[in-house]
Formats: structure tokens, sequence, C-alpha cells
């Protein structure tokens, strides 16, 4: 007979027949990792406060405090611990009184092993599943721990990500530009149960509408191509994958209806197809905007950001969490020194200062660029020179007027400042001001600003 692997588990054994019991605890220790012995119910009761074993098998009959009065006093102080009962199948009212009380299992006597062992088997299944699920939700944790840190702010998203991961709800990931979103989101696909499926990533800033339909939905025969080549889209080989939806506030209605479709009914047609194609998704989303905003405004679909939104993960920023950024300056540093294949170069007290001392506006895509200019002009030692430096060069905003400011007057001047800070690229500023490309484009035209 095959059993789990019960080396982890603790047993107490309730037999007040001496004999018995040492016959049954040996027999249970070649199998199971830890036997605790109690002579009568009274000492069971005690044994299991002191010893909390994982289960508890017990004869009906013994002195003191039987089987089934021993089961109550469990049930009451550790209703989750499951019980096996010893019985002879011919005490009736003690089987009846054992149903009631909701033993896990029943074991007649006398005792053969493997059956003892069978129902030890069966009762121990659940708890190890719940062990070995807790092991892997560690070891997730540990993991986004190595690559964003271990600050109280990212242990909380860590262990909110660890209950979900390997789910299928929908994880809308939320926080400023550059803080990591993206990466996270790969890192939670590689941990799901359809990692062995595709992720299709979509940004929706850098498209326009028609090249996101086509990306995704497919082009109709004879459009720039021969017939015998049809382009069903993205999707068509989505079926089981995971769909990473970046900047889903820039999609326009249009598609935000399509795309809902998909995932409320698992399947799409592809254009100019009559034959619907099975497409069961799970939705991962990051963005900067603030999606319930977008929702009130009229620009996002309600039903759709319901079906994104599942979990609400709210990623901190850089300068939320400055303890992390020593930790990501080495992951960095070390994947910059790789890149260009040479050793990892030192990271002095002195540089890990400044760089802890440091705000990030642009979050761990910003300390990524700055370190990889800095490996180019230190190869063996990141010096603070060369550092402060490159802080020194970042933009930095001119200063707010504030003399006769009104409301309009300061969103007019963080559009300007967004442009100048981006190069004119409006995608990018829209990303900064954490607003929808299209909600950008309409204050440019409010505020009559051309770039």
């Amino acid at each position: 007979m095959n059993f789990a692997d019960l080396k982890g588990i603790t047993v107490l054994y309730a037999e007040d027949d001496p004999v018995m019991r040492q016959y049954v605890s040996f027999g249970l220790g070649l199998h199971v990792g830890t036997i605790v012995t109690a002579e009568d119910g009274a000492q069971a009761l005690e044994m299991a406060r002191k010893s909390r074993p994982d289960l508890v098998v017990t004869d009906i009959r013994m002195p003191n405090m039987d089987g089934l009065a021993l089961t109550q006093a469990l049930n009451d102080e550790f209703p989750d611990l499951p019980v096996i009962i010893c019985t002879a199948f011919s005490e009736t009212s003690y089987l009846i009184k054992a149903i009631e009380l909701g033993v896990s299992a029943y074991v007649p006597k006398p005792i053969d092993k493997e059956k003892i062992l069978a129902a030890i088997d069966r009762v121990s299944r659940p708890i190890l599943q719940r062990r070995e699920l807790e092991r892997l939700k560690q070891e997730r944790v540990k993991s986004w721990g190595i690559v964003f840190g271990s600050s109280p702010a990212m242990r909380a998203v860590a262990d909110r990500l660890a209950d979900t991961a390997d789910s299928d709800f929908s994880i809308l990931l939320q926080g400023e530009p550059g803080s990591g979103k993206s990466t996270l989101a790969t890192l939670i696909h590689g941990m799901s149960r359809r990692q062995k499926r595709p992720l299709i990533a979509i940004d929706a800033q850098a498209r326009d509408c028609e090249q996101l339909e086509a990306e995704l939905f497919g082009t109709p025969p004879g459009r720039g191509r021969p017939s015998a080549a049809p382009n069903l889209g993205m999707l068509a080989s989505g079926n089981g994958a995971t769909l990473l939806l970046d900047s889903p506030e820039a999609l326009p209605l249009a598609l935000q209806t399509r795309l809902l479709r998909v995932i409320e009914e698992k399947s799409f047609t592809p254009a100019g197809s009559l034959s619907p194609v099975p497409c069961d998704l799970r939705i991962l989303a990051a963005t900067s905007a603030d999606l319930a905003a977008e929702v009130r405004g009229g620009r996002f679909r309600e039903d759709l950001f319901i079906q994104i939104s599942d979990t609400v993960i709210p990623i901190p920023s850089l300068r939320e969490r400055a303890e992390d950024v020593g930790h990501i300056a080495h992951r960095l540093l070390c994947e910059a020194a790789a890149d260009l294949e040479i050793p990892c170069p030192e990271l002095p007290p002195e540089s890990l200062a400044l760089l802890t001392a440091y705000r990030w506006p642009g979050n761990c895509r910003q300390l990524r660029q700055v370190l990889r200019r800095s490996l180019l002009v230190n190869r063996d030692v990141i010096s603070s020179q060369t550092l402060k430096r490159l802080l020194s060069a970042a933009p930095v905003p001119r200063a707010l007027p504030l003399a006769n400011l009104n409301l309009a007057e300061l969103e007019r001047w963080a559009v300007g400042e967004a442009l100048a800070a981006t190069g004119g690229r409006k995608m990018e500023a829209a990303r900064m001001l954490g607003v929808s490309y299209n909600t950008f484009k309409d204050k440019l035209a409010r505020y009559g600003i051309q770039r």
C-alpha cells in the first residue's frame, strides 16, 4: 500500500492498555515523524495542549476520560484537530455519538497496522497539502524579495500576491511609472498555473486603436498580404494564456467592449473569420492611472474594470521603501555587468548611501539607467563622484509659479512640465501624470498647448 510521506506528521495516540499502546506506537513510529502517547483521555488532552499534534488516534473505552469525552474536549479547544477513533463496531451507541462529534475516521479493533496507517494517511493528506501550499507561498514571497527587496511595504505586496499568483484571479497593479509593475507581472505569470502558456503583453499607450485591434484580433485576408497567410491576431494562440494589459486606460471604448466580451465568453472570432476561437485568459493589468476615476469620468467601462480587478495591489514607489534601494541596486548592477560580460563591480558604502538618499522620481527604471551609465565609467568600483554627476544631470522640474495660482493654471503648468520632462513625448507625459493618453490629449486641446 502506498502512503504519503508522513515524516512531518505528529500523532497523539491514547490507549489505556500498555501492551497495545507500545505495540501500536512502535509500528506507527516507523512511518510517522513523531508519536506522543497517553494512557487515558485526561492525559491525552494535556499532551495535546503541550505538543500540538497534527492528529489524534484514541481508543473509546478508557478510564478518567474516555475517547468520546476526549473528542468533545478537543473539538472545543482545537476545532481543526482531526480525531481517529479505534473501536469495536459492536459498540453501536458509541459509534453514533462519535458520528455526532464529527470524528475523521474509524479503525476497527483489534487494530491492524495497514488499516490504521491507511486512516492516518487519508486524514493527513489535507494537512500535508496545506503545508505544501504554505511552503510554496513562502518561496514566492522570498522570490519577490530577491527582485524587489524585503521592506515592510514590499513584504505586504508579496504576501497579497502569494495568495493569488497561482489562481486565475485577475490582478490590477497600480503604481508610479518605473516602479516595477511589468516586472512583477512577469514574475506572477512565471509562478502561476499558466506559466507554460504564453504571456501576451499589450501596451495600450504605444499603439493607436486600429493597430491594437489588428494585433489582438487579426486582420481580414487580402489586406496587404496573401489570403493564404491570414493574420488571426495574438489572441488566437492565447487559450490558457495570461494577458498583460499595460496602461489599460488608454484602450478606446470600442476596444474595451470587445475585450470584455472575450473575457466573459472565453472565445472570440478573428477578423475575416466565421468560426470562434477558444480564448480563456487570465488578466494582469498594470497602470499608473486611477482607473476608478477613469470609470467615473466615463472613459473606462465599469464592467471591464470589475473584470480586471479581482485583486488591486498598490505598488509603493522607490522613495517609499528606501531600505530596498541597496538590495535592488546590487541586483540591477550585477544584471548590467552580466550584460557586458564583466564581473559585478563593488558598490561602496558612500555610493550606496548616496543612492539610498536620492528620491528617485523615475523609480526602479531611473535607478537601472543610472547604474548602467555608471558601469560604463567605473568597471571595478562604482564611485560616489560618478553617481553625483549622473544624479545632478537628471531633469529637475522648474519651480511652481505660486502667484495668483488657481486649479486650472496648476493643471496647465503640470501638463507643460510633463511634456518638457519627456522631450515632448505625449504618451510618456500622460504616464508621468497618471492619466490616460486620451485624457492627456483633451487637456492639451483645452489649454491650447501645441507640442
